[in-house]
């Protein structure tokens, strides 16, 4: 399920259900449901990323609940009915603020709802606040009622589709619906179920069925019924139609018209079916079938499936098996893939003799260890102590293999768990994964020094045929309930440390580090963010005018990303701009900056208005193949006098990296007609080299050197230095981070008449940042005529 839910949560997106009014339709499934099952509550309820949404809701006040203690949640990962008889007495919930305080929910059941292209959205569940039992015919029904549910947000589906193209869209909604599903789910059976309803619906059938082709003993084909039409027409007719389910149904005879594509491998098409003489085998009181189609199913060469299709408004025709065919192929698929997967899990089941301990060391394998963690971890949650779970994987062994052989190597996999239960106490676990990667659970850790014992006793050599095999371990550590996760987890975590414990040197064991990892995922959640507004369009640019305070006027802007967050308001850089440094958004949010800037440069020419406009251009992306071609598409149909305006400001520390190609890049950037500026100077590591060699038009002085003007001698003279060096090169020079009239006066006197800073304006959005240029113009208008 944590494989596709990124998938999952933008098909709920897509829905467009979220926080909107309630609906007619869907309030009169829940208040069926709630009358029906005579329960409390009955909700169609949604799950997002954090939190479970009632699109109806029917004796519940809430609107949503957090999706950490939502039943639903657990619901939507079924492929049937989900049901909690008790909740007081259900492991999972018992201890749910749901189960303890309101709405006191002690009996849960939950059918899971799937939008059109397949995925789990939400699910239909009745809640009531006293224990009861949900029977098979309670889970049909309510599966039923759930099916409405799809049905609506298959119809609205529809709705938006042109009408040209429904059948196609709809094809392919079918395609992708049957892949998600079979992909996503471990009931093939309602996985099939699925896929019939969307072929009826295609080929307007009102029966159908979905078979797969096998082979008996004597290499005779027949067909298990993988699902088919319910055309029960009375209680034993519906019986024996649940028992089918259950059970499964099988047909021999291919002389009849259901079986005969297995004899000639064809299509066969009856659709006169009261006169054919293929009719045959109908029980008395079956509905009528007026026509029937056939349609063998290969892979290859390999027959492995047939479709039945029956009671078309017309007349079945070759032309609909064209039509159709895309998603004849992906059944076809399907099916050898459930048989693959089917003869895979029987090989499994056959190598592994005993269902719990491994066949060559005699230890709990992963099934067993699962089981025997779930009780250390209670007991460790009781008794308040800790567990330590420790994977442990053997340094060399392919070269053992190798080198000694399989044998050989056979024999120090045992000899290593021997090793293990022997250093351990008889509380501890000892477990195979597979191939040499062990685990040991350790109950009350207190003392490191077990850890190095198992090293050390593992260290001892293996004698085979008066040969000595060196063997070593690195291990990788985790502890519960510090890293309070489920075992699948806890394992994972122990891994990475052991690959820790690998990378340090091997023969040693490494802790995992559970805060370090909780930032990596919230450094992860915060780029996905980021990631998102990008897409959305959630960033713009503010503008910072550049003065020239001798002559006293306005020259131009800088043009500064920000990020317009729905929730948090306008964020700076420092928010966003190192999580997509080095990731190919950096590049997207790179070329929306240059061309967002080209655009208003060429409204001010329109305008008349002088301004330059400088941009910060990202690192990487200046570093990258793809910039010149970005930069070069942008500026394609921008004249020459435009192209002069727009400034490119790049970090002084982007000289530590390859010079040779920054002087390429930035002479290229020069052949197109743009302005150079080395924003930062003073702190990266330029060279007299590296500043003859850059061909930059301008320099801009760091911040942190003119907020310490005021403080020192020193400070000043860094200042002078790098202003008398850029003149003497010839570079404009500009101060950022002017705050007050005094560093201003400062920077007059020692030449440099380029400021920008908050003594003059804060970065502002566009018009805001026009008006104060218009203010600032006129009032040194004023000021001269005064004089």
């Amino acid at each position: 399920m944590k494989r596709f839910e990124k998938q999952r949560l933008e098909a709920l997106k897509r829905l467009k259900l979220l926080d909107t009014p309630a609906e007619k339709q869907f309030d009169k499934i829940t208040e069926l449901a709630k009358a029906v099952f005579k329960t409390n509550i009955a909700l169609f309820s949604l799950i997002d990323d954090n939190r479970q949404w009632f699109k109806s809701k029917q004796g519940l006040a809430v609107s949503e609940t957090s999706r950490s203690v939502a039943f639903c949640d657990k619901a939507i990962k079924q492929d049937n009915i989900f049901v909690v008889n008790d909740a007081t007495k259900d492991e999972q919930f018992k201890s749910n603020p749901l189960v303890t305080g309101p709405p006191y929910i002690r009996f849960y059941a939950g059918a899971p709802v799937r939008e059109p292209r397949g995925f789990a959205v939400g699910t239909l569940c009745v809640i009531a606040n006293q224990p009861r039992t949900f029977c098979d015919s309670d889970k049909r029904v309510l599966r039923l009622l759930a099916d409405l549910i799809e049905r609506i947000l298959e119809d609205r589906s529809r709705k938006q589709a042109n009408t040209s193209e429904f059948f196609a869209s709809s094809l392919d909604r079918a395609i992708q619906r049957a892949q998600t599903i079979f992909l996503s789910s471990t009931d093939s059976e309602r996985a099939f179920d699925y896929v019939l309803q969307d072929l009826l619906e295609l080929t307007r059938s009102s029966y159908g069925l979905i078979g797969e082709v096998k082979l008996d003993d004597d290499k005779q084909r027949f067909i298990q019924i993988k699902s088919i039409t319910n055309l029960s027409w009375n209680e034993d007719t519906e019986a024996l139609y649940q028992r089918v389910k259950r059970e499964g149904m099988y047909f021999y005879n291919q002389d009849n018209v259901l079986g005969m594509p297995l004899k000639t491998g064809e299509v066969i098409i009856a659709n006169f079916m009261h006169s054919d003489p293929r009719r045959q085998g109908q029980p008395n009181g079956h509905p009528r079938l007026d026509n029937y189609m056939g349609i063998p199913i290969f892979v290859a060469d390999k027959l492995v499936a047939l479709v039945g299709l029956a009671n078309h408004p017309s007349d079945f025709t070759l032309d609909l098996v064209d039509k159709i065919s895309p998603l004849l192929n992906t059944i076809g698929n399907l099916v050898e893939r459930t048989q693959l997967l089917k003869s895979n899990e029987q090989q499994q089941q056959q190598l592994q003799s005993a269902a719990y301990y491994d066949e060559l060391t005699g230890l709990p394998n992963r099934r067993k260890l699962r089981e025997l963690f779930d009780d250390a971890k209670r007991a460790a949650r009781k008794e308040a102590y800790k567990l330590a779970v420790c994977f442990l994987d053997l340094d060399g062994f392919k070269e053992i293999n190798d080198r000694f052989g399989h044998h050989t190597g056979d024999i120090v996999l045992r000899n290593v768990a021997d090793k293990l239960q022997r250093v351990v106490r008889h509380q501890d676990i000892v477990s195979r994964l597979g191939g040499d990667e062990f685990v040991v659970v350790i109950n009350n850790f207190v003392n490191p020094g077990i850890l190095d014992r198992i090293l050390n006793v593992l260290k001892e050599p293996v004698v085979h045929f008066n040969s000595a095999v060196n063997v070593t371990a690195s291990m990788g550590v985790t502890l519960f309930p510090d890293n309070d996760a489920d075992m699948d987890t806890l394992l994972r975590h122990a891994d990475q440390a052991m690959y820790g414990a690998k990378q340090g040197g091997k023969n040693q064991f490494n802790f995992f580090d559970i805060q370090l990892h909780s930032e990596n995922t919230e450094r992860l959640s915060a780029l996905t963010e980021i990631i998102d507004a990008v897409d959305k369009g959630q960033f713009e640019l503010f503008y910072q005018p550049q003065v020239d305070a001798q002559q006293q006027c306005v020259m131009g802007f800088e043009a500064l990303i920000r990020w317009r967050h729905p929730q948090r308001g306008i964020l700076p850089p420092s928010e966003f701009v190192q999580q997509l440094e080095h990731t190919e958004h950096a590049r997207t949010l790179s070329v929306f900056v240059i061309e967002t800037a080209l655009k208003q440069l060429l409204k001010w020419r329109e305008n008349s208005l002088p301004y330059s406009l400088s941009i910060n251009i990202s690192t990487s992306h200046f570093l990258s193949e793809s910039f010149k071609h970005d930069i070069a598409g942008a500026l394609k149909n921008i004249p020459d006098d435009v192209r002069r305006r727009l400034k490119l400001e790049l970090l002084e520390t982007i000289t530590s990296d390859n010079l040779d190609y920054i002087v390429t890049t930035l002479d290229f950037c020069r052949g197109l007609g743009l302005y150079i500026a080395l924003d930062d100077f003073g702190t990266g590591y330029s060279s007299l080299e590296y500043f003859s060699r850059l061909k930059v038009d301008e320099i801009k002085i760091d911040r942190s050197f003119i907020d310490a003007l005021k403080r020192g001698n020193e400070n000043a003279q860094i200042v002078e230095a790098i202003i008398s060096m850029s003149t003497s090169f010839d570079r404009h020079v500009v101060a950022e981070g002017v705050e007050d009239e005094a560093t201003s006066n400062m920077l007059l006197d020692m030449g440099c008449n380029l400021h920008q800073g908050y003594f003059y304006c804060k970065p502002a959005e566009l018009n805001d940042a026009l008006a104060w240029a218009k203010g600032y113009a006129q009032q040194e208008r004023r000021v001269e005529f005064d004089i």
